[in-house]
């Protein structure tokens, strides 16, 4: 049976999620805004978990196969812009898949390396940010909106479910890494970027170093793109932990 998580506390969602990368975005979600924001649902059902944040529904767990039509029903009815989940729970409700990868995992582990020339910022400077992060679009990389992105980001560090890491070359941003969910014990990457012309000079790896020692042991998840930074966050200490999954709702 699925039941709508409306107590302050949301204390139902908890041994639901556990220490995974989805579970991790929901309970971050939770958080940072509670069970009685206007647009932000939490629901439970047993080993599931499910949040509805801008139209877009995060779930945590694989339906059993007795629960599969009612929550394939439960989705449907919601009809979200987008699902994100496990890749056997997408195939579990019939999903198909926009955007898939595997899901990464790092042990709680925090050392930050120097890197000549470039200071870490005290403060993340979300404002400035915003437009660092338009000018270091790639093919697979787009930027979020600005406004929407600070405002979301913003709120999430005031409450401390976010985090960020931001590295400057003369008073300028220059590389930055950021996790969009932190609880207190695990957080979810979200995006690491690096100014064009310094790229290839190790600025991705200290940006990702220097925010996993700010979550001070944290384990941290990222939901990494299918065929794209392997290497990169294998030498950071990532290692595979199952499959995601973005699909259309509609």
């Amino acid at each position: 049976m699925i039941q709508r998580v409306d107590s302050p506390a949301g204390e139902a969602l908890a041994p639901l999620c556990g220490h995974t990368a989805l579970g991790t975005r929901i309970l971050g979600t939770l958080a940072a805004y509670g069970t009685h924001t206007p647009g932000v649902e939490f629901w439970a059902a047993p080993g599931l978990a499910f949040c509805l944040t801008d139209d877009v529904l995060t779930l945590a767990g694989v339906p059993g196969a007795e629960e599969t039509e009612e929550i394939r029903l439960f989705v449907q009815s919601l009809a979200p812009r987008a699902v994100v989940c496990g890749a056997a729970a997408a195939e579990a409700l019939g999903l198909t898949a926009e955007a898939c990868g595997p899901v990464l995992v790092r042990p709680g582990q925090g050392e930050c390396r120097p890197c000549g020339g470039f200071a870490r910022a005290e403060a993340l400077q979300l404002r400035r940010l915003c437009g660092f992060l338009q000018t270091c679009e790639t093919r697979s990389f787009r930027a979020p909106e600005p406004e929407g992105f600070y405002m979301d980001f913003s709120h999430r560090v005031r409450h401390g479910a976010a985090e960020g890491e931001l590295l400057l070359q003369d008073g300028q941003p220059a590389a930055c890494a950021l996790a969009v969910a932190v609880t207190g014990t695990d957080a979810l990457l979200s995006a690491v970027a690096v100014r064009p012309d310094l790229r290839r000079r190790g600025l991705g790896r200290a940006a990702v170093e220097g925010l996993c020692a700010r979550l001070g042991g944290r384990r941290c998840h990222l939901l990494r793109a299918e065929d794209e930074n392997e290497a990169f966050y294998r030498a950071l200490g990532f290692k595979e932990n199952g499959r995601w999954a973005q699909c259309s709702g509609r």
